[in-house]
């Protein structure tokens, strides 16, 4: 059975160190948390493990370390362990640098594999191709400039089937794009490619791949009509 995406949140800033997300009233203990928290400036290590009641255990499945004063990305999971409008926080221990925390919510999935990429001065921002342990539902990523110099810039996304995302603007120096698309093949993802209006960037970025869980309700059994001319 086919997985979708039941809610989506996003929150960026360059002075708040912290993002309360509330979750809608209707998740429901086992959806999957699919966070990315990235920043532009400082360390890897400002960027906290999310908190929260919604959840009691968030796993790190991968994270991209730029380099000091670059860019930073850090990719979570985590089960709803408490249903309804409870809370997720994702926090830096700094508030002087520009972050985006973005956050799905899926029922029914389960983590597969996640990975990162980056690259020199380009306008293409290239997503990694993710090889699946399983037959997966779900590709979600995220791209940003990863020079540490500051710049907004717009993004032209992949096309359909990939739904793109309004892009993040942190004041004028940092740009988060970023969006997801469903997955019908256990083969290799393939890259995502995000073409950026200025070329002046060093970018990096980072996906993950879910997959529906073990529990995942499967499709009704409808019995077949036997014919009037059916014999044993």
């Amino acid at each position: 059975m086919a997985l979708a995406v039941a809610e989506i949140q996003t929150a960026a800033d360059a002075t708040s160190a912290s993002f309360t997300f509330t979750l809608a009233a209707g998740s429901a203990l086992g959806d999957l948390l699919v966070a990315f928290f990235a920043n532009d400036f400082d360390t890897l290590a400002t960027l906290q493990t999310p908190t929260g009641t919604a959840a009691s255990v968030w796993t790190l499945q991968d994270s991209f370390d730029g380099g000091s004063n670059k860019s930073h990305i850090k990719t979570f999971t985590a089960p709803v362990t408490t249903a309804g409008a409870q809370t997720a926080i994702f926090t830096s221990s700094v508030s002087n640098d520009e972050h985006a925390a973005i956050l799905w919510r899926i029922p029914g999935a389960a983590f597969d594999v996640a990975g990162h990429n980056n690259g020199v001065a380009a306008a293409a921002h290239v997503a990694p191709s993710l090889t699946p342990a399983g037959v997966d539902d779900i590709y979600c990523c995220i791209w940003t400039g990863n020079d540490g110099g500051g710049g907004v810039y717009n993004y032209t996304y992949p096309s359909s089937p990939f739904v793109g995302r309004t892009e993040i603007d942190v004041q004028t120096f940092a740009t988060f794009g970023w969006g997801h698309e469903p997955i019908t093949s256990g083969a290799a993802t393939g890259t995502r490619t995000a073409t950026a209006s200025v070329a002046t960037h060093a970018w990096c970025s980072a996906a993950i791949l879910v997959k529906a869980s073990a529990g995942a309700a499967a499709a009704p059994y409808v019995p077949r009509r036997l014919g009037p001319n059916y014999r044993r």
